[in-house]
């Protein structure tokens, strides 16, 4: 029987407000699967809380400054998967922590980098029709429904 790992990542939903759109969020395209519109997340570096690690994912994915307003949720799921390195197909258990995060600063990459083919802000209501897995489509709801009651 083969082992499950456990990994942990954090990220979030990056908002701003624009006039002319309503509320807008961060969506981004994975260099390893470029057919998938996710949130920006990855994985905790030893010793980081969870909050530093979303912070510092965010900032390294999208290249924008922010600022966490609140803890949105956390997504569990398994799949299995063959990364570099490992010999054979791993069974895996992923804990993702999600955060409310507010636009402060910076701008988004121009250029693709290691792990990310592209970014772009997008309305809440293109996003919730682009992202592509349904335990992000269930944490931008969330966002949805906070951003859209605070505006009206």
């Amino acid at each position: 029987m083969t082992l499950t790992k456990t990994i942990v990542s954090a990220g979030g939903v990056v908002y701003r407000c624009d006039e002319s759109t309503g509320p807008q969020v961060v969506l981004v395209i994975p260099v390893a699967e470029p057919e998938r519109w996710a949130l920006p997340k990855g994985l905790l570096d030893l010793g980081e809380s969870i909050e530093e690690a979303a912070l510092r994912e965010v900032a390294e994915e999208t290249g924008l400054q922010t600022t966490i307003e609140s803890i949105l949720g956390v997504s569990e799921y398994d799949f299995i998967r063959q990364y570099p390195g490992d010999s054979e197909p791993v069974a895996y258990h992923k804990t993702v922590h999600y955060f409310l995060m507010r636009h402060v600063g910076g701008e988004l990459l121009a250029a693709a980098n290691d792990e990310i083919a592209h970014a772009s802000w997008v309305p809440i209501m293109q996003a919730l029709e682009r992202i592509t897995f349904k335990g992000e489509r269930d944490v931008l709801r969330i966002v949805r429904d906070r951003l859209l009651a605070h505006s009206g």
